[in-house]
């Protein structure tokens, strides 16, 4: 892809975000998307059909980063299994950390993406869930985890946790830490999950 256009692509992108997490999705305007990107509005069409086609595409950005680097770790022979789901909330974390607005769009926009088994979106989270799934059986075969825990139970609990902590930050960043939900969140699903 021409260098200029995969730049005006992801300034649409950012964009795109801020006006999302601004005015909501469903209030959001292709012109106000545009302006804010500094492109012309019939221009937008150039790279984008619509503000779902801009949405869907922010959407397997983030989850694509998130699986593939989740993926990453999963693999690791260096790090135990403890260690590797730290690590997994951490890369949860560090994708919204400095970025509040994507924060505000993964937990308000995306739950009508992720719920439609059909989109685009759904090989990804699936992804997702599996992996955490394997890495909570895994310690519980190996014996640090405890085995009465459903893992596809705590795969739900987790994610649906940390959804709603993070729209909480996201709302009011000055009053909730995301630095100490993080923190707070890895003691109690370490605490919640082992058998010592």
């Amino acid at each position: 892809m021409n260098p200029h256009k995969a730049e005006k692509k992801r300034e649409i992108l950012e964009a795109a975000v801020q006006v999302f997490a601004q005015t909501g999705y469903h209030n959001a305007k292709m012109a106000k998307i545009a302006e804010v990107a500094g492109v012309g509005a019939g221009s937008l069409y150039l790279y984008y059909r619509n503000k779902e086609d801009i949405l869907e595409q922010i959407s397997i950005n983030l989850w694509e980063e998130l699986t593939d680097k989740l993926d990453l770790l999963a693999e690791r022979k260096d790090l135990t299994i403890a260690e590797k789901l730290d690590a997994q909330g951490d890369l949860l974390f560090d994708l919204f950390i400095h970025n509040a607005d994507m924060a505000t769009i993964f937990v308000t926009e995306y739950h009508q993406l992720i719920a439609q088994e059909k989109t685009v979106l759904f090989p990804y989270v699936q992804r997702f869930m599996k992996t955490t799934e394997y890495l909570l059986k895994e310690g519980q075969r190996s014996g640090i985890f405890n085995p009465s825990i459903n893992p596809k139970v705590f795969v739900h609990f987790l994610f649906g946790g940390f959804r709603r902590l993070l729209f909480e930050w996201a709302q009011a960043p000055d009053e909730l830490s995301l630095s100490d939900i993080r923190q707070d969140l890895k003691i109690l699903v370490k605490r919640g999950i082992s058998l010592g």
